[in-house]
């Protein structure tokens, strides 16, 4: 629902594999004029065409029809696109062009990711050294929605894993590819809100707004996001697990805290321990 607060009717919409896409599209049957360019679609954009909700009257190109270059679905998908006048497929080249997915207006890409640092770096397809997926076409959407008038880009992931490990570190984990700098990244989204410009603007006490919402946080969701309530004189303590030895197959329940004034941006140093030099040593 957060993220389909932050979609206008009358915008063009992108969304990548998973669970969150077919959530979002889920939340949007109120709204007017949709249209869709994506790398691909699935079962969930069905009913919002049958409804009317997906017609792309408001496209500035490719008006009134749903473009992609690939599908993943049930044979209802299939069955849909069949000799469908209204479903446009696509070369790769030219629906994740991002001049092409610019001339859209209000154009909103909906991307997923493995794990981002209080940086706004994203990674998309590693845990660490290991290869979970392909990089896609995320990139190329992030920035062909920033160049859209109106556009918006939005990383949407849940805040901890099915383990309960937070997928918001202060850096990502060692040997993690970025997929979206911190440079490209607009909007923030976990189940528990929505937060503009992470590595520009963000601050502790915006990602605690946007973590646990105006009614603060109890311990629970504290552990979720790593994220506590603010401290004396609006200094806000921000605790991350750290990772055992991954050979041994098991965790450090250890955590970093750090302490953050509440209201500056956050900072690429923010997440690395304070250098201390070892005191000289004394001759004999």
């Amino acid at each position: 629902k957060h993220c389909a607060a932050l979609i206008e009717d009358g915008a063009t919409v992108q969304m990548g594999i998973g669970a969150i896409p077919n959530a979002v599209l889920s939340q949007l049957g109120g709204h007017k004029n949709l249209g869709i360019h994506t790398e691909m679609f699935a079962d969930g954009v069905l009913p919002l065409v049958e409804s009317g909700v997906i017609n792309g009257e408001a496209k500035n190109i490719d008006k009134g029809k749903m473009v992609s270059t690939f599908l993943m679905g049930s044979q209802e998908v299939y069955n849909f696109i069949d000799d469908n006048p209204g479903v446009l497929m696509m070369d790769v080249g030219y629906t994740n062009d991002p001049y092409v997915i610019s001339q859209n207006d209000r154009f909103v890409a909906i991307n997923s990711a493995l794990q981002v640092d209080l940086t706004g770096q994203v990674c998309a397809d590693s845990l660490g050294t290991k290869f979970w997926s392909g990089v896609g076409g995320q990139i190329d959407f992030v920035y062909g929605a920033s160049l859209s008038k109106g556009g918006k880009a939005i990383i949407a992931m849940p805040s901890i894993t099915n383990k309960g490990v937070s997928k918001i570190c202060p850096t990502l984990l060692d040997g993690a590819g970025v997929v979206t700098t911190r440079n490209h990244i607009h909007w923030f989204v976990t189940e528990f809100g929505a937060v503009e410009d992470l590595a520009g603007a963000c601050t502790p006490a915006d990602l605690h707004r946007a973590s646990f919402g105006a009614g603060g946080a109890g311990p629970g969701r504290f552990r979720a996001l790593g994220i506590a309530p603010p401290l004396h004189q609006g200094i806000y303590e921000i605790a991350f697990p750290h990772l055992g030895n991954s050979n041994k197959k098991r965790r450090s329940h250890e955590r970093r805290f750090l302490h953050l004034p509440a209201n500056r941006p956050l900072i690429p140093t923010d997440g690395l321990p304070t250098y201390k030099p070892d005191a000289p040593r004394q001759r004999a």
